[in-house]
């Protein structure tokens, strides 16, 4: 039976079921929940989903810059990790909706690197006035505390987000709302 559009109930019983919420107590097809999680399925196990991660990523990286003086474009064209600084910042925004740089010091003081920290393992410190005092970075068991500021009050941490109407610490990226989507597209193919 052709039944608007549809060609037989046998094939529309072969998809997927994916449901998001509670039955009976049991959680029946979860969307994954940490962001680990959602960058594995959405970024890692789809090509689609990682094409146009890099797009974005590789757009922003390539974009013409010109900073004075010299020693700025340096660093801001310098790798973190291993990885350009700009792709990854631009990355980190789109997925996360935050993005932390490190800006580390030389001897005369000067800034001399900066690193691109993974926003999953960065806590806002909120200080007695309710905005950050410092920043919390960890990496397996050992917790880094990071302040906003150095000693002699120039920036040790630079914070990136993009707008979230309810939050005043935190950036809102694509990723959580995208998790219902890339888990059909996934569960599909």
């Amino acid at each position: 039976m052709n039944l608007f559009g549809r060609k037989s109930a046998g094939r529309a019983l072969a998809r997927p079921v994916l449901v998001r919420g509670m039955a009976g107590g049991v959680a029946w097809g979860e969307w994954p929940r940490s962001y680990e999680m959602q960058v594995r399925d959405a970024v890692l196990d789809n090509a689609v989903a990682q094409r146009a991660m890099r797009l974005v990523a590789d757009g922003a990286g390539g974009v013409p810059l010109r900073a004075d003086p010299t020693e700025c474009e340096r660093l801001i064209r310098a790798t973190s990790a291993g990885q350009g600084l700009i792709e990854t910042i631009a990355m980190h925004m789109l997925l996360h909706g935050n993005a932390f740089v490190q800006i580390v010091r030389d001897a005369e003081d000067r800034p001399a690197e900066l690193y691109a920290l993974r926003p999953e393992r960065v806590t806002i410190e909120p200080g007695p006035d309710g905005w950050p005092s410092a920043y919390l970075y960890r990496a397996g068991e050992r917790a880094t505390r990071l302040a906003v500021v150095d000693a002699t009050g120039r920036p040790a941490l630079v914070h990136i987000k993009a707008p979230h109407p309810l939050d005043d610490h935190y950036g809102l990226g694509c990723l959580g709302a995208a998790a219902g989507s890339v888990a059909i597209h996934n569960a599909a193919t």
